[in-house]
């Protein structure tokens, strides 16, 4: 079964509407740009649609509920109903098919819902559990392309690298790291009774903290032979001689003594106080962490940068991985048609809804938070000047790749597991995983 992954270019549908809100975007504020917001397909009244989410945010829940009713406006008999979950109880009740006889009431509510809100990561395990519902029916498919998609983008997000800007001016520095040796040189500086130059965490929603600095270097882990829909076409490579040199790079950092401790079990909140205390003077984190740091450091000492890359690469621009936040339609709703086009027009207005949530949009519009937010804009220029990796979407079994990862990882800060063998040990893993075999 093919999976096709590029339908920016045949959301046909929606296109001409995310043309025309891009200029309501940029004249008006949230509450103008709903109260104008671009027609949405009339439809009869049927039942309450439920949308699953994981966009758990102080701000989400209002801003939900107000493009919920815009689109009511338009459709006044259609009901929405938000529920929100975490991001790893998503990936559990997705990624493994739920019994038929439902008795648990959280899986019950999940397993009634019409539109599924996640991450890309997982297509494969819900296209193989039989959970999305093809959209090849309702998305107008371009001239000789069939169409087999899955799943909308709603929003994207990047790992960038925050720096505190007074610690970095009080030791003498005006700027932030660039590569990595400027790195290990900050950290080295900024590392002092009771600081620590860098906060790392192995314990995190999606993908482990290694992965954006492997990116960064212009590494790829994966080898795809085809169009890395099946184990037979993806091929480890973790033991690629640009994954290791990163591998001794962290570890480089690790033996200099400046990683805050306890990274096997340091949560996210816990990085991120790190770093908002004073106790780590940089830190890698989401876009989405924007607003958590600005709540306790304000808007001018902290900024954000690039995640800093080896001395000698070649790249004539910066490199992310990016995560999606996709939405599609449960294969047993019994509101398709409804599904469909609120998912459409969550689509058209996704610079809001990333706005909301502190994220990128996913159709490639501008963010109306960067047309006055300078941290923003300053991602935003980033994002946009750079090369984009999603080098998971369509690879199977994700959430074990990335267990393997952590787990090897964990042997490295804390049993002394020297960085080639850490590499060896995920490579032959991930073989397992994968089902590949060099014979």
């Amino acid at each position: 079964m093919q999976i096709k992954l590029k339908i920016y270019d045949i959301l046909l549908i929606i296109a001409v509407i995310i043309l025309a809100a891009t200029t309501i975007f940029v004249k008006f504020g949230f509450n103008d740009a709903l109260e104008t917001a671009f027609p949405a397909h009339v439809l009869p009244a049927r039942d309450t649609l439920v949308v699953a989410h994981f966009w758990q945010d102080d701000t989400v829940e209002s801003a939900l509920r107000m493009l919920a009713e815009a689109f009511r406006k338009q459709n006044p008999d259609v009901f929405i109903e938000f529920r929100d979950y975490s991001y790893a109880a998503m990936q559990d009740m997705l990624l493994v098919p739920l019994p038929e006889q439902i008795t648990d009431k959280k899986q019950k509510d999940f397993a009634s819902s019409d539109i599924f809100v996640f991450d890309p990561r997982w297509l494969s395990e819900m296209i193989r559990n039989d959970t999305l519902e093809p959209l090849s029916d309702y998305i107008q498919e371009a001239e000789d392309e069939p169409a087999d998609t899955w799943a909308v983008p709603l929003t994207a997000s990047i790992d960038i690298l925050f720096y505190n800007i007074d610690v970095l001016k009080a030791v003498g520095f005006e700027r932030p790291p660039k590569n990595w040796t400027e790195f290990e040189k900050y950290a080295k500086v900024l590392s002092s009774p009771g600081r620590y130059g860098w906060t790392f965490s192995l314990v995190s929603d999606g993908y482990p903290e290694i992965y954006p600095w492997i990116w960064a270097a212009g590494a790829a882990m994966l080898e795809k032979t085809g169009n890395g829909t099946n184990p037979a076409e993806v091929i480890p490579a973790f033991n690629n001689p640009a994954v290791v040199e990163t591998l001794d790079f962290i570890n480089s950092l690790k033996n200099a003594g400046v990683i805050a401790p306890n990274v096997s079990a340091k949560t996210k909140a816990q990085k991120i106080n790190e770093f908002t205390s004073g106790k780590a003077g940089m830190m890698i984190a989401s876009i989405e962490d924007i607003e958590a740091v600005r709540r306790k450091m304000g808007d001018t000492s902290f900024g954000v940068t690039t995640v800093p890359h080896p001395d000698d690469f070649a790249g004539s621009r910066p490199i992310f991985g990016v995560r999606n936040a996709y939405a599609g339609i449960r294969k047993d709703s019994k509101r398709k048609e409804e599904a469909w086009a609120f998912i459409s027009y969550l689509a058209g207005q996704s610079p809001l809804l990333a706005n909301a949530i502190h994220a990128l949009p996913g159709n490639g519009n501008t963010p109306v938070s960067s047309k006055d937010d300078s941290l923003y804009k300053k991602v935003y220029d980033m994002y946009e000047s750079s090369e984009q990796v999603r080098e998971f979407i369509g690879v199977p079994d994700v959430r074990a790749l990335d267990a393997v990862v952590r787990d090897a990882l964990d042997a490295l800060f804390e049993n002394g597991q020297i960085p080639d063998e850490t590499a060896r040990t995920i490579q032959g893993r991930w073989e397992e995983a994968l089902g590949f075999s060099k014979n």
